[in-house]
């Protein structure tokens, strides 16, 4: 019996070691490669008891290169389907103006963006963790382009995003 490659609608014939062919593997974002490579036990293909957290893993990286390809709708982000206040000075879920924090937002393929999500700390442990998507947390007086104050008047910041266009540059530079 042959195995092949786990991605939708992939026919190669695969190890069974291996959950994908080496073309869509590539695919996978590396944050979700070292999930699946840490949560893989040897031998788990033999007695084809792998781990709920490697069936997780798994189901990352076979949505991931699903999204790439445009066989699965993009996942959520939460600077847009939050709907408290987008400034500096609230939390964007409950509103509040305690204990917060900026999250840096990152594309489907966990490259960072220009976009950062305020929370508070309730919200943050609730809603960062269990969310498909790249968050990072910014450090105190960490630059954030479009989330900082000297950015609240700037006619190039829509909410908690900077659309200046020449961030670009900027982003790659600083590897924001």
């Amino acid at each position: 019996m042959s195995n092949t490659c786990h991605a939708k609608n992939c026919s190669t014939v695969v190890l069974p070691r291996f959950l994908m062919c080496s073309r869509h593997w590539a695919m996978v974002p590396p944050l979700i490669q070292a999930r699946v490579y840490k949560h893989y036990r040897p031998g788990q293909e033999r007695d084809k008891n792998p781990s709920t957290a490697y069936l997780a893993a798994a189901r990352e990286a076979i949505d991931a290169v699903a999204r790439k390809e445009g066989l699965l709708p993009p996942m959520e982000r939460l600077s847009e389907t939050l709907t408290g206040p987008r400034d500096l000075y609230h939390c964007q879920s409950c509103s509040t103006t305690e204990d917060l924090s900026r999250w840096q937002e990152h594309d489907e393929f966990d490259k960072p963006e220009a976009v950062c999500v305020v929370l508070c700390k309730g919200c943050d442990e609730k809603l960062i963790e269990k969310h498909p998507r790249l968050y990072r947390r910014l450090a105190l007086n960490e630059p954030a382009p479009g989330a900082m104050a000297i950015c609240a008047d700037c006619r190039h910041r829509d909410g908690n995003r900077c659309c200046n266009p020449g961030l670009r540059g900027l982003i790659k530079v600083n590897n924001l």
